[in-house]
């Protein structure tokens, strides 16, 4: 198994990943024209916005396939996807553990994260890796008819001052 940080080159392979893994985790439970819109053209143009703190990480050895990747920026913890072949292997845990001492080492005390509401298999992961829930939000995007709901967790780091992030 690897990880490392997200170079030019992984953008193919994680835009790839994230496509199938947010159809997965989002399909049914968003509005259908939003499914509809996330196109594996639209996860790669999102990474060249994103800020610096991706990681890749895979089952195999390093140069090997991408499986999933974490994205963090302060104490919020935007996306971790897994491709259907890499769940179950332990990858996610990694990433994870890893995402969170990267975020410790700049000094965040408390990470939060959100997924979609009826996500069981991100629920049970959360929980498992030590997250409590929080609260849960009603979310939309103005384009999209229809909401969904947000699960917002939470894990504390260290001890110290609240979250710099708000949703």
């Amino acid at each position: 198994m690897f990880l490392r940080a997200m170079t030019p080159a992984d953008h193919a392979a994680v835009a790839r990943v994230w496509h199938e893994g947010w159809h997965d985790a989002h399909a049914g439970r968003v509005p259908d024209e939003m499914t509809a819109k996330m196109q594996p053209d639209a996860f790669l143009r999102r990474l060249h916005t994103l800020p610096p703190h991706l990681m890749v990480g895979g089952i195999g050895k390093i140069g090997g396939d991408i499986g999933g990747f974490i994205h963090w920026k302060d104490d919020l913890i935007q996306y971790l996807f897994l491709s259907r072949t890499a769940r179950g292997t332990g990858l996610a845990a990694r990433l994870m553990t890893a995402a969170e001492a990267a975020m410790a080492k700049a000094g965040v005390e408390r990470a939060e994260l959100d997924y979609v509401k009826g996500n069981e298999r991100a629920a049970r992961f959360y929980a498992r890796q030590g997250y409590s829930v929080t609260r849960e939000e009603t979310d939309s995007v103005p384009e999209y008819q229809g909401s969904w709901v947000s699960v917002i967790c939470h894990k504390q780091l260290g001890t110290g001052p609240a979250p710099k992030h708000t949703f």
